[in-house]
């Protein structure tokens, strides 16, 4: 197993109250990382367990779809640890019922909303974070969470599945103009995670669990930690050469139909 070592190495993780967002602040901050987490909503059980691991973290209060959110989120992040070397994109926002609407029914105000967060908030922060790195003049990584609806579409999702195939993009238009300052941007597409929202919704049933799995070749969801590790890979020093690229951690959902014809 790769031991991933980003002591000195100061990381932002939006969306950090959540599922995938504190299992990789844990994972970096127990390989040495200074972490700063941000999210609208603060959480003292999820911060309580992230100091279990190290000191070295702290909470700012982020919208990111707010210019003057995320100029204040690396503003605060400098002011502490004096730099910014990772980012990783990872908030957004789906929706749930009674907001999943096929595409002539859907609500244009959640649309811009789905939006805001999920492409504008990705390149406001991204934009602010890249001009720090390149005005400090080391370089850095960006890790950009998608999702697998960013590949292909899912129905009476509409906003998310068109954010997210943005961000696949923008990931790519990213890389290509601040490879010249040695920063690193790549993006990572989960597939169907076990999470709290996942269970209540999905996995707390057993006939909407063989339902969601049956095109799922693994058969099973994914562990926020399978997703951490990936986001390490991407961020680390062990994937140097890598720029533009979309890891898929899926279980098999992208590969195909399962089933025979």
């Amino acid at each position: 197993m790769i031991r991933y070592d980003f002591t000195g190495k100061t990381v932002i993780i939006t969306g950090g109250m959540g599922d995938i967002g504190k299992a990789t602040a844990r994972k970096v901050l127990e390989a040495g990382a200074n972490v700063v987490v941000a999210g609208r909503h603060e959480k003292p059980e999820v911060m309580e367990w992230l100091r279990q691991a190290s000191e070295n973290v702290m909470f700012v209060c982020c919208d990111i779809s707010k210019w003057e959110d995320d100029e204040n989120l690396v503003s605060e992040t400098i002011r502490r640890f004096g730099a910014v070397d990772i980012l990783v994109n990872n908030a957004g926002i789906n929706g749930q019922q009674p907001e999943r609407k096929p595409f002539h029914e859907y609500r244009h105000e959640f649309w811009n909303e789905v939006i805001s967060i999920d492409v504008n908030g990705t390149f406001y922060l991204s934009q602010i974070v890249s001009r720090a790195m390149i005005e400090a003049g080391k370089g850095g990584s960006i890790v950009n969470i998608s999702s697998v609806m960013g590949i292909n579409p899912a129905r009476l999702q509409c906003a998310f599945t068109v954010a997210k195939a943005g961000v696949n993009m923008l990931s790519r238009v990213m890389a290509l103009e601040l490879a010249p300052y040695n920063i690193r941007v790549n993006n990572l597409c989960p597939g169907s995670i076990l999470t709290e929202k996942t269970y209540s919704k999905f996995y707390s049933d057993p006939v909407k669990t063989e339902k969601l799995l049956s095109h799922v070749p693994m058969k099973r969801p994914g562990k926020t930690e399978e997703i951490a590790v990936g986001v390490m890979f991407l961020a680390s020093e062990e994937s140097g050469y890598t720029t533009g690229a979309n890891l898929v951690i899926d279980g098999g959902w992208q590969c195909g139909f399962t089933r025979d014809w």
